[in-house]
C-alpha cells in the first residue's frame, strides 16, 4: 500500500518541499512564490491535480516548470 504525504509543505508531486510562503509566513505583506503574477500554472496541471484529489496541496515551482516543458 502505498503511504500519502498529506504535509502542507510538500510538493505533492515531487514531495519535496513546495516554498509555500503561505504556509511558512504569517505576517500579511509576504507573498508566496505562487502569487507572482510572472508563475503561470497551465490548465491541465491544475486539472490533473483535481482528478487525483491532491489539489489542495501547493506545486512547488519547480514541477510547475517541469510540466511547462514536457
Amino acid at each position: 500500500m502505498k503511504t500519502q504525504v498529506n504535509d502542507a509543505t510538500v510538493c505533492p508531486l515531487c514531495k519535496k518541499d513546495n516554498a509555500c510562503g503561505n504556509i511558512k509566513n504569517t505576517g500579511a505583506e509576504f507573498r508566496c512564490w505562487c502569487q507572482n503574477s510572472a508563475v503561470i500554472f497551465p490548465e491541465d496541471l491544475l486539472e490533473q491535480l483535481h482528478r487525483q484529489g491532491i489539489d489542495k496541496r501547493c506545486v512547488c515551482l519547480s514541477c510547475v516548470e517541469k510540466f511547462k516543458a514536457v
